[in-house]
């Protein structure tokens, strides 16, 4: 099934969690758990948001980027028990070039958990075989070492740096750039 064909977000589900469409309803939990969360965000391109309305405006951004088949967003949440774990997204999708690139933000009480492994492979599975992507990557921002063994573990493979990449604040920061071939190119 082709990214072209989907009406909507599908939920997909691993062994312990549930990923289900990016919904409006979910920026309250959303920005309680990882958006006004600075330690949360350290590692991601984005300042912590000062507000709820903010983080509306960042989900209505990325429904629109599925309406416009640039991204896929998901919430994360516990199977038993609906705990908040985060947000994950293919995103950045190109079509034409089979491509797309994965991310998650978790809670920071869903860290050391799996979580992230469990849905980097869930991404992975989604991408390959039901959009038929060619290649999944990631960048992962500079000393983000628990992020970096989650890709190796789930066999992305380290590719090179980027030099000043993105600008967080006054600064200016790295990301390491992982990537994987469909099982049809290895």
């Amino acid at each position: 099934m082709a990214l072209a064909e989907l009406k909507a977000i599908p939920e997909i589900h691993s062994r312990r969690l549930r990923l289900e469409g990016l919904r409006p309803e979910h920026a309250a939990p959303l920005h309680a758990g990882v958006f006004s969360r600075e330690k949360v965000m350290h590692y991601t391109t984005l300042m912590p948001f000062e507000s709820l309305e903010h983080t509306a405006e960042f989900i209505d951004e990325q429904l629109r980027g599925f309406r416009e088949r640039r991204s896929v967003h998901w919430l994360a949440s516990e199977k038993n028990g609906d705990d908040l774990v985060g947000i994950v997204s293919l995103h950045d999708i190109n079509l034409r070039h089979e491509r797309a690139e994965l991310g998650y933000v978790l809670t920071e009480s869903a860290w050391g958990k799996g979580h992230a492994s469990e849905i980097v492979a869930s991404l992975l599975r989604f991408g390959f075989h039901t959009l038929g992507l060619a290649r999944i990557e990631a960048e992962v921002a500079w000393g983000n070492e628990a992020s970096i063994r989650v890709l190796e573990k789930n066999g992305l493979r380290k590719e090179g740096v980027r030099q000043a990449r993105y600008r967080k604040g006054d600064t200016f920061r790295d990301a390491t750039v992982f990537g994987m071939l469909a099982p049809r190119l290895r």
